[in-house]
């Protein structure tokens, strides 16, 4: 069943530019936000002492630093105030009029986005600081110390910046993680673009016309995601995509892991340099691997004999159907029509069906 079939049978309607799209599932729940740490008296004395050292020192070393303005300091003084949750009175509502996109990042600790009725943004570290900013109608959020400054001798504490977002506010939604970690949990958006430079990265129930998810370093994990066009680059690290719907899709590695199960995909498009990638689930379209120095194994739904298997070019690699040779299988098996197209160079390709 191709992409648009398989998206109208399972999911309920929602407008997405000009594309359809789910309504959030339930099925893939997130992590539950943790409940805030009441702190004793002694302990929110010495944060207080401690962000008004921190604070002091950003305002001799960082003076004229644009990272660092008077808003910054403003937020950094009010965030060590409220030592409780308060759900009705700690978070920002920010008035999304005239925002066309978002670039969230992480620098440490932990940030949590999440579907909402408004966008807000909550902090709840007693720690870490975040500065928000608007250019050209993006706004900037980041969240955690400039690595490089004074301020980097903070520890985590256990707390969070925990951001909601409603359905299809922005066209573009961009986050960033440098250190630490952060997860994304129902977020519909035109256009979704996921990098991990290092920590940890978990994405739930994503909707966009177009989604790209780059690892530099670090664990990346998704789950129940639905983009017309889809595209995930893994230079070291691995990625781990489970229950995935796209129209097509573009997967290369340079020296991480990739694995996906569960995957629904119109058109395939594999590239690996170095390391592995497994893939398990339809391709209704087409498919083609181009590995050098590297593994890949698909797994799929349907039998090899209904797919049209080709080697554009082979050197010292083992390319297999189902533990046979591909030169074997393709002469007993000459009547598949889903094209599959291989390219390999000192690698393994494994088909399985």
């Amino acid at each position: 069943m191709k992409y648009e079939e398989k998206e109208q049978e399972q999911y309920a309607d929602m407008q997405v530019g000009d594309f359809q799209y789910a309504a959030v599932r339930d099925d893939k729940a997130p992590p539950a936000r943790p409940a805030r740490k009441k702190k004793s008296p002694l302990m929110v004395a010495g944060c207080l002492v401690v962000a008004g050292a921190a604070i002091m020192a950003v305002g001799i070393a960082g003076a004229g630093s644009s990272r660092y303005s008077a808003d910054t300091a403003e937020i950094m003084e009010t965030t060590f105030v409220a030592m409780e949750y308060d759900p009705s009175g700690n978070a920002e509502i920010i008035d999304m009029n005239g925002i066309a996109g978002v670039n969230i990042v992480c620098n440490a600790g932990e940030v949590q986005i999440v579907s909402g009725d408004s966008f807000s943004v909550e902090n709840t570290s007693n720690v870490l600081l975040y500065s928000r900013s608007v250019t050209d109608g993006i706004m900037s959020i980041e969240y955690g110390v400039d690595l490089d400054s004074e301020l980097s001798a903070f520890q985590t504490d256990g707390g969070m910046l925990y951001i909601t977002v409603p359905q299809m506010i922005v066209d573009n939604f961009d986050v960033t993680v440098n250190l630490g970690s952060a997860s994304v949990s129902d977020l519909s958006c035109g256009t979704v673009k996921l990098n991990l430079n290092a920590g940890e990265l978990s994405v739930y129930n994503l909707k966009a016309d177009n989604a790209s998810v780059k690892v530099s370093a670090g664990n990346a994990h998704l789950d129940g995601c639905t983009a017309e066009g889809f595209t995930s680059e893994i230079a070291a690290g691995d990625m781990n995509i489970n229950d995935l719907l796209s129209a097509n899709l573009s997967v290369s590695s340079t020296g991480g892991n990739c694995e996906m199960s569960n995957v629904n995909a119109d058109t395939v498009n594999i590239g690996c340099k170095a390391g592995d990638i497994s893939y398990s689930g339809a391709i209704e379209s087409g498919a083609d691997i181009n590995v050098s120095m590297g593994n890949v194994e698909l797994n799929l739904n349907r039998s090899p004999s209904e797919y049209s298997i080709k080697e554009s070019s082979s050197k010292m690699s083992d390319i297999t159907v189902n533990g046979e040779d591909l030169s074997d299988f393709v002469r007993e098996n000459p009547n598949g029509s889903i094209p599959i197209t291989i390219s390999a160079n000192m690698s393994d390709v494994d088909i399985n069906g």
